[in-house]
């Protein structure tokens, strides 16, 4: 059972994660579900009730937190348990599973956090995306 509490009122930053699978380099697993983990749990993080999320372009492309710490026994257990779940052609499945693990992890982390800074916080797609009042549009051959 979740709570109120518990729950989000608004997915649209692990939703851009989640969209954003298909812009990855066709590289291999492990590296697409990297990147949509570490996304995932800096969303996640920044979700938290009550947490703040400020804005600091010198606090380079990933600090520690929102982004998980590459040692963080929690980020290796979810890379882990994705890698045993999947095989090596089903990266995007194995990316949706670590995300939403990851957006799990990253926000336990959050609601303890008093607050800290992202490089790209107050851009107009991600103050969008946060604050819940972004769209989507999905595009077919050049036709919306």
């Amino acid at each position: 059972m979740i709570s109120e509490r518990a729950a989000t009122p608004n997915f649209q930053p692990l939703i851009q994660v989640l969209l954003g699978l298909g812009e990855f380099p066709r590289t291999d697993l492990r590296s697409i579900v990297v990147s949509a983990t570490v996304h995932a749990w800096a969303e996640g993080h920044a979700s938290a009730v009550g947490h703040v999320l400020g804005s600091d372009p010198d606090r380079g492309e990933f600090p520690v937190p929102p982004y998980p710490h590459r040692d963080e026994p929690a980020l290796q257990a979810i890379l882990s348990r994705a890698a045993k779940e999947f095989g090596p052609d089903e990266a995007e499945g194995a990316a949706l599973y670590a995300a939403g693990l990851a957006w799990a992890a990253g926000r336990r982390e959050g609601a303890d956090c008093p607050g800290c800074v992202l490089g790209s916080a107050d851009g107009e797609v991600a103050t969008a995306m946060r604050r819940g009042t972004g769209r989507f549009r999905f595009d077919v051959d050049g036709r919306a």
